[in-house]
């Protein structure tokens, strides 16, 4: 189980006494964890995707890694951007839900226009990733680039650092082996538009829509090694 710590220890059981809101909320970026070293991501199936994300959002509201937040503290500017990234994750991580759920009850064909994977922290899902490629039936208008994998949902544990690009980097080799030069496109939140700016995407607007382009050839934090893509963290 996941618990709010400095140390991060994911094999605390379940019963010993995480931080109470006290001790962590004067240094919250103590407890995201940067767990890159220890990071595994895999592709998975459809219904291993709606498990996963269901599992992952019960562990963060069960394990009150959210905030109760009184007057006071909501003017906390930094309380509340940690409340908003809990939140989010799980908005993001019961959209998938939604999303496979449809999916699962359609075709085999139209289920494998799906690729799912799932970042893991020492064998424990930490993270969520949806990709498909580009279709007007699905974007149900023709604003994205045509033809370029599209990354509808992502979500990581609010607790992790780095588990977003681990589960990038599997949506690029998707590309890739598709003969797509590893580019992927996504529309982002404005909160989380700096990130995907750190990893190398480029924002574009057609019409009202924003989204983001990820071309890793022409980016400087991506390399590719021995036939796959590889992000450069030191970069």
């Amino acid at each position: 189980m996941l618990f709010r710590s400095k140390s991060f220890n994911i094999n605390r059981s379940d019963n010993s006494n995480s931080l109470n809101r006290s001790q962590s909320s004067p240094n919250l970026s103590s407890l995201s964890f940067d767990a890159k070293a220890s990071l595994v991501s895999e592709k998975i199936s459809l219904s291993k995707a709606y498990e996963i994300s269901r599992l992952i959002k019960l562990r963060i509201e069960n394990s009150k890694w959210k905030l109760k937040l009184d007057k006071k503290e909501r003017r906390d500017t930094e309380l509340r951007n940690w409340n908003d990234r809990c939140i989010y994750s799980c908005g993001v991580l019961q959209s998938i839900q939604e999303r496979v759920g449809r999916t699962l009850r359609e075709d085999i064909h139209e289920q494998e226009k799906y690729h799912c994977f799932v970042a893991n922290f020492r064998g424990t899902p930490v993270g969520v990733l949806i990709l498909t490629i580009t279709e007007k039936k699905l974007l149900n208008a023709p604003k994205f680039l045509p033809d370029i994998p599209l990354i509808l949902d992502i979500s990581t544990h609010p607790g992790i650092r780095g588990g977003g690009i681990s589960l990038i980097e599997c949506a690029v080799n998707v590309s890739y082996q598709l003969g797509k030069n590893g580019v992927v496109q996504l529309t982002p939140i404005d909160e989380s538009e700096g990130s995907y700016k750190y990893m190398g995407f480029n924002k574009i607007q057609s019409n009202r829509l924003v989204f983001m382009v990820l071309r890793p050839a022409e980016s400087p934090k991506w390399q590719l090694i021995e036939g796959r893509y590889r992000f450069l963290w030191n970069v």
